[in-house]
């Protein structure tokens, strides 16, 4: 699990690579963004995971969106 709650785009991409290079049964990252912003970073995490040499099939991810003032804007399961 990785939670990062400062919305810049390069912290995000930070922690999330640290979740990509590892390996769990579930893997879940949960950020802060903006309604303007989350659909882009969550796809540039899809595009990542489909990148990266060590994905395997059948890995499972969960995003979760929040904003700044904590209402959720994503739950986005997703499985490679």
């Amino acid at each position: 699990m990785e939670c990062e709650w400062i919305d810049r785009e390069d912290e995000l991409l930070h922690d999330f690579q640290k979740l990509l290079v590892s390996r769990a049964d579930h893997r879940l990252m949960i950020f802060a963004s903006t309604k303007e912003k989350y659909k882009g970073i969550i796809n540039d995490f899809k595009i990542a995971i489909k990148e990266f040499e060590y994905s395997e099939r059948g890995d499972r991810w969960l995003f979760i969106a929040f904003d700044k003032i904590g209402n959720l804007l994503a739950a986005d399961p997703y499985i490679h």
